[in-house]
């Protein structure tokens, strides 16, 4: 036993060296430890990153979609509007071209007379009519009545001259005064003038017997060369009857003292 001989010193320095193996093995664990726990948290990073950057694209992808349905809209719009235009550059020609055209036509045709055509003559028969009562209507023109009554009436309501006012003031809105023998009648507004050739609506007057005036409205224009009267107050006394004649005919040939007059608004 005394052959074998031990270095404790060898043995210590063995230990010690074992000693820092297993520190730097430790050491080594530790940071293999370090680096895979980094490598884990860099992968959840990764992971995430991934996840982020998938929804960010998807929500990019939308914005592009819902940017592309805008951008169609708009080019969709443009093109109406484009449309539209050329609708109203189409219509503005037509109508330009169509007030050329009337223009030139109104042009050549300026100096040409309107013929106004006359209207065709009525052919109303002459009937006398006996009165009954006062304020018997016999006859009616254009809505005005001429209305008669059994007693003597030259003046007031039933006389000739006031069925010739209210027939202008029906017709034309026009107040006609100064109707008395041998007078010209006035009129609030507008002209009235002494015409050979009377029309439908102009006043009438003539004298009668007694060299009085009577008044009236021309109903028609007869070839023949007369004119159908309506009027009030022109009546007689036959075996104590009173007669009136509705449609009563005058002209120059066989009526004393006849006149026409014609109103116009200027």
């Amino acid at each position: 036993m005394s052959r074998i001989r031990i270095n404790t010193d060898s043995l210590w320095d063995a230990g010690k060296t074992l000693e820092k193996i297993q520190l730097g093995i430790g050491s080594l664990a530790n940071s293999l430890k370090a680096k895979a726990l980094s490598l884990n948290i860099f992968e959840d990073i990764l992971q995430w990153s991934d996840e982020r950057i998938k929804n960010e694209a998807k929500q990019m992808s939308a914005q592009a979609d819902r940017c592309g349905a805008a951008a169609s809209y708009l080019f969709k719009m443009a093109e109406g509007y484009e449309a539209a235009e050329k609708a109203i550059a189409n219509s503005l020609y037509t109508i330009a071209s169509a007030i050329q055209k009337v223009s030139e036509e109104t042009s050549a045709t300026a100096d040409e007379p309107i013929q106004t055509p006359s209207p065709p003559p009525v052919n109303y028969n002459k009937t006398n009519v006996k009165i009954t009562k006062s304020g018997q209507v016999v006859d009616s023109f254009n809505g005005v009545d001429a209305v008669y009554v059994l007693e003597e009436s030259d003046e007031g309501e039933y006389c000739c001259a006031r069925f010739v006012s209210k027939y202008y003031l029906k017709m034309h809105g026009v107040s006609v005064s100064n109707l008395f023998t041998q007078c010209t009648p006035v009129v609030n507004k507008g002209t009235i003038d002494v015409v050979t050739t009377p029309q439908v609506g102009d006043i009438g007057y003539q004298t009668n017997s007694g060299g009085y005036g009577h008044w009236f409205i021309v109903k028609a224009v007869n070839d023949d060369g007369t004119y159908t009267v309506i009027e009030q107050n022109w009546k007689r006394t036959s075996g104590g009857e009173v007669y009136c004649t509705v449609n009563r005919r005058v002209s120059y040939d066989t009526t004393k003292g006849l006149k026409f007059y014609r109103w116009s608004e200027n």
